[in-house]
């Protein structure tokens, strides 16, 4: 009878177990679809990352345009798919399986995902097909207009901006988005209005007034108040583009009217002091070897 006892009572000890315990998520990601008119006979995944991206696999296409693969991740990841002719960009996350297709005649028109995921790759797909495609004519070209008004021109960024929010929030409310990926576009979608900012600093300014230098300070410290941004997402390129370059650039600016006698290598290892108080340490270290580069050459 103890024996019986011990039994069942091992039994349910095992129930309990593994009902109650965190099951372990499968680290795999499975990519599968269907291109229609393809550009090539294969499609290209790699980390969608500004340095050093990491070139997971390579997915080869049947005789009818059939692909599969599955790669490893250890984390939720923004992805590059390349069919070698044009990018779409995924946000691919463990245990997401996805069925991909798209006719490559109307690329990021038809760019459709089904499957664990779907939801994220879709916003994503709509996101980039709305803002980000090239020769958008409902999107300015920052660039273009710098030497507009700076009032105006700042009233245009932050217009800008609040349709990319706008659109994103609209797309989560039924989304249940992770918070992984709602960290990567808040970060996205604000960097990239500092980076729309900076385009003012491309060129060298007409007007030297003390009303003018006065608006463009108040540009300077909307780049370095991303300083100010809560928990970014590391995986942003956008971020990535302020930390390593916008950001230092201004800064570079500012040392400039307060050390206007100071070496090159004084004046950057005084703003090195500043970026390393301001970054994050991975990030600094982004920006530290793109100096080391910068010397070497």
């Amino acid at each position: 009878m103890k024996n019986l006892f011990l039994v069942i009572l091992a039994a349910l000890l095992f129930i309990v177990f593994t009902h109650c315990s965190p099951q372990k998520q499968s680290d795999q990601v499975i990519l599968s679809g269907f291109i229609e008119n393809p550009n090539s006979d294969y499609l290209a995944f790699s980390e969608d990352a500004m340095i050093d991206p990491i070139q997971f696999d390579t997915a080869w296409l049947d005789e009818n345009g059939n692909f599969t693969t599955t790669i490893e991740l250890q984390e939720c990841t923004p992805l590059e798919l390349f069919d070698g002719s044009e990018v779409a960009h995924l946000y691919v996350c463990p245990g997401d399986s996805l069925y991909i297709t798209l006719n490559t005649e109307a690329f990021d028109e038809t760019l459709h995902f089904k499957g664990i995921g779907e939801k994220r790759n879709q916003m994503l797909a709509e996101y980039d097909l709305k803002f980000l495609e090239w020769g958008n004519i409902d999107r300015p070209n920052f660039f273009s207009i710098r030497d507009t008004s700076i009032d105006i021109f700042i009233h245009l960024v932050n217009e800008d901006n609040e349709k990319l929010r706008s659109f994103f929030e609209a797309y989560s409310e039924n989304s249940n988005f992770n918070d992984e990926f709602i960290s990567f576009m808040n970060t996205r979608i604000y960097f990239d209005k500092l980076s729309n900012v900076y385009a003012l600093f491309s060129s060298q300014p007409s007007d030297s007034t003390s009303e003018y230098e006065g608006k463009i300070d108040l540009a300077k410290k909307m780049i370095r108040d991303g300083v100010n941004f809560d928990n970014p997402s590391l995986q942003s390129i956008e971020y990535i583009a302020w930390a390593t370059y916008y950001l230092p650039q201004i800064m570079r600016r500012d040392l400039i009217k307060e050390m206007p006698d100071a070496s090159r290598s004084v004046m950057d290892s005084v703003l090195m002091l500043r970026m390393l108080k301001d970054l994050p340490a991975s990030i600094f270290d982004l920006y530290f070897d793109r100096m080391v580069n910068a010397y070497a050459l």
